[in-house]
């Protein structure tokens, strides 16, 4: 064991190719348990994804200290070791705003991008030899991902959606249907004309899930509400 992590770390540029193995290994590993996590969340980059990307930055990381050894031998060639290293950090942020879009008053994807930054990160982590370093990290993101993920407790995932609601202008029904949906105030709020009746047309975030049968049994008790529906 002494000899697979006591000088991984090490730039000497004789790297054999069990260690290479080892480290590809480990990281082929660690991206296919996040994928696993990852996916099993339903979240839109899964198990190859992660995967894919945790090997990848581990090989860029292994070209980036071991491929251009050989350079450093010749006079009047300056050889740096970290330049390919630092491009990974580029693509790593054009992967994550790929990810991230603006959809109905919501940003979509941000933890996703936030969580292949650090599949990224961990790769890299591999690559360059600490091993020991990105295993801790693998093991406490998986740990976070569950706590975070949790339905009950302090900690308890609440999703942020969009709501568009019609309901009569009677007098206090303003109040009522706020207090219905525990919010505070409307992104939206307009008044029309229909049928000799004022009509209240709403947009607002709700921060509790809900389904479509909860918001047709809604309607159903509310005969002030025409209609909800998910933006």
């Amino acid at each position: 064991m002494e000899e697979i992590f006591g000088s991984m770390s090490i730039l000497d540029g004789t790297l054999d190719i069990w260690k290479i193995l080892i480290r590809l290994g480990f990281a082929i590993v660690a991206g296919l348990v996040i994928g696993i996590d990852s996916n099993n969340r339903l979240k839109d980059a899964g198990i190859k994804t992660h995967t894919l990307l945790c090997m990848t930055a581990c090989l860029l990381m292994i070209i980036s200290k071991y491929g251009f050894y050989e350079l450093s031998k010749f006079e009047g060639i300056q050889y740096d070791a970290s330049r390919v290293a630092s491009t990974i950090i580029s693509g790593l942020c054009f992967i994550g705003a790929g990810m991230v879009f603006y959809k109905q008053n919501s940003v979509k994807g941000l933890t996703t991008a936030v969580a292949l930054c650090l599949t990224i990160a961990i790769g890299m982590c591999f690559g360059s030899g600490l091993i020991i370093t990105a295993c801790i990290v693998t093991a406490v993101d998986l740990v976070i991902q569950f706590i975070l993920h949790r339905t009950k407790g302090p900690f308890k995932n609440k999703k942020l959606i969009v709501l568009n609601a019609k309901f009569y202008a009677e007098d206090g029904y303003i109040e009522k249907f706020k207090k219905i949906f525990e919010i505070d105030h409307f992104d939206h709020f307009k008044i029309v004309k229909e049928n000799d009746k004022s009509i209240i047309e709403v947009e607002f975030v709700y921060k509790i899930k809900i389904s479509s049968e909860e918001i047709f049994e809604i309607t159903k008790n509310e005969p002030q509400i025409i209609m909800i529906e998910k933006n």
